[in-house]
């Protein structure tokens, strides 16, 4: 009764069920352990594994996820993320998490579908990351990046606008292009 029928139930590599987040039952099943945690040692978030299992009907195998592009498809059970993201929303919980690269945009377009086009702004806080290592070749487009995203999520605003993946050269190009002291012009402009 928790776990979805036939092959999709199956986690072939972990050699274990999948839940069906569908289900209300389940929801509250795993939603309570949360819920514990919290209550029981006071933890303030989480960071859950495995996620591709709970969202991808492949459960992630077989994919390369080398390109941003990889993330999002046919194969995400939108629907089952609008489920989550009602379950999540009403256990109290509000932070949501995207990038501007994610999915070639469109984990950002699926935020907007799942999350602001269905809540009051107010009810929910969102991120998205600037990743100006990939893709941009001057300084101007890595700052489009921003308003693309804002333009994607129809948010009107970012709670928490995050550089992605910082390290290595890929932190050098936040230096040469001046993107720290523009990311405080932002918050000055832009402010939550």
């Amino acid at each position: 009764q928790y776990f979805h029928s036939g092959p999709r139930g199956w986690h072939s590599a972990w050699d274990s069920r999948c839940f069906d987040y569908g289900k209300t039952e389940v929801l509250h099943f795993l939603l309570s352990n949360c819920r514990f945690w919290l209550d029981e040692y006071r933890f303030d978030g989480y960071r859950f594994d495995g996620v591709t299992s709970m969202l991808y009907r492949h459960h992630g195998l077989g994919v390369d996820f080398g390109d941003y592009s990889r993330y999002f498809g046919d194969e995400v059970d939108v629907e089952q993320m609008k489920v989550m993201v009602d379950k999540f929303l009403a256990a109290g919980f509000t932070y949501f998490d995207t990038a501007y690269g994610y999915i070639g945009g469109k984990s950002e377009m699926a935020a907007k579908a799942a999350l602001v086009d269905r809540y009051p702004r107010e009810s929910f806080q969102l991120a998205t990351k600037l990743p100006a290592w990939a893709g941009a070749k001057t300084a101007e487009e890595a700052k489009a990046m921003f308003y693309t995203s804002l333009e994607r999520t129809g948010a009107g605003y970012f709670d928490f606008y995050l550089l992605h993946n910082l390290g290595g050269k890929r932190t050098q190009i936040y230096d040469d292009w001046g993107l720290w002291d523009w990311v405080q012009i932002l918050l000055l402009q832009h402010p939550p």
